[in-house]
């Protein structure tokens, strides 16, 4: 794990202003709420940006962090630094820079993301919140599509749900103000894809619009996840429980 250069960052960030990017945006949502499905679907357009998830530890972040010289002589990763290259590297040639977040993520890194040119928020929120812990416990591989494993499973999706239920409180807490956010729900993007990125591509400033043809819609909503009976089954057996127990 790496510790933050939060003393780059107060020296640096007044001074971080990259002419090249005209417009930039952050993607948030909790963990499996649609928020990778909505890059998925961006990236494909090819009109703003590449977002993806720029602060997650994994092998992609950290090949990044080697390729671009960010981590000083102590390990610690320059975040100033590292956003700059990303917003260098990763900005489409209409000059629109994005990325993806989980909303913890966007907390600590708000004064950084801040200084993107009008900057704005997009928040993916999921109405089916039982589905989405399921989801998340599936994740992290704990799942099997088994009815029989909800109740096996039943603290893990518990914790889970839990755990998205404080995302959200967080989220809502910090950010109050609705000027320059746009909220989408993860449902209403899987059923009409398309219709949802024109609100997303309008909400950021992008004149050029997406075709509607059948062909285009196919192409879309490959991205789209499809979920299958079984999955929906347990879905519905964890939901169950949740009324059952007045949890939802």
């Amino acid at each position: 794990m790496f510790n933050y250069d939060w003393a780059a960052l107060k020296k640096d960030l007044p001074r971080m202003e990259l002419d090249e990017v005209l417009q930039g945006y952050v993607v948030c949502s909790s963990p499996c709420g649609g928020s990778e499905v909505l890059g998925r679907l961006l990236r494909k357009t090819k009109q703003v940006g590449f977002p993806h998830y720029f602060f997650h530890h994994n092998m992609h972040t950290e090949s990044l962090h080697k390729k671009w010289s960010v981590i000083d002589n102590n390990g610690d990763i320059n975040y100033v630094r590292y956003f700059q290259r990303l917003q260098e590297n990763r900005t489409t040639k209409n000059g629109v820079f994005g990325m993806l977040t989980y909303t913890k993520q966007l907390i600590e890194h708000h004064r950084l993301m801040s200084t993107l040119p009008k900057a704005k928020l997009i928040v993916v929120r999921r109405k089916d919140w039982a589905a989405q812990a399921v989801d998340g416990v599936e994740m992290a591989e704990q799942l099997r599509t088994n009815e029989k494993e909800v109740e096996f499973l039943y603290g893990k999706l518990i914790d889970c749900f839990s755990h998205l239920m404080q995302e959200e409180i967080l989220l809502r807490q910090v950010y109050q103000n609705k000027e320059n956010q746009l909220e989408i729900f993860y449902e209403e993007l899987c059923a009409r894809p398309l219709e949802i990125l024109e609100t997303v591509t309008d909400f950021l400033g992008i004149s050029q619009k997406i075709s509607k043809d059948s062909r285009t819609l196919r192409a879309y909503q490959k991205f789209i996840p499809q979920i299958k009976p079984e999955k929906r089954k347990i879905y519905d057996r964890f939901r169950n429980i949740l009324e059952k127990k007045k949890i939802l």
